[in-house]
């Protein structure tokens, strides 16, 4: 029998389960700050897998934001679903 806690994810579905997770946190982030403190902003990320990074790019008030990390497939069995969103929370950078 065939249940959801005993379905195996391809490393695929991972990486954009983890895509998808963050994605969602990051407009709730962005649709939070402007209700709350009238900040405009939105941010995208991405994964390359010919450089292992997941990369996260917006703006924010008019200024570009960027943050990077090294991803490795292995991350996705031994990390939590949220990481890249909490380490993105704590470690964007403002450009402009």
């Amino acid at each position: 029998m065939v249940t959801m806690f005993n379905i195996k994810r391809t490393l695929e579905q991972k990486r954009e389960r983890l895509i998808n997770y963050t994605q969602n946190r990051l407009n709730g982030w962005y649709e939070n700050a402007k209700e709350d403190y009238g900040i405009d902003g939105w941010a995208k990320i991405e994964y390359l897998p010919h450089l292992n990074k997941v990369v996260i790019k917006g703006v924010e008030e008019g200024k570009k934001t960027y943050f990077e990390m090294n991803f490795y497939d292995e991350y996705l069995d031994s990390q939590e679903l949220r990481w890249a969103y909490d380490y993105w929370a704590d470690c964007y950078k403002i450009l402009d």
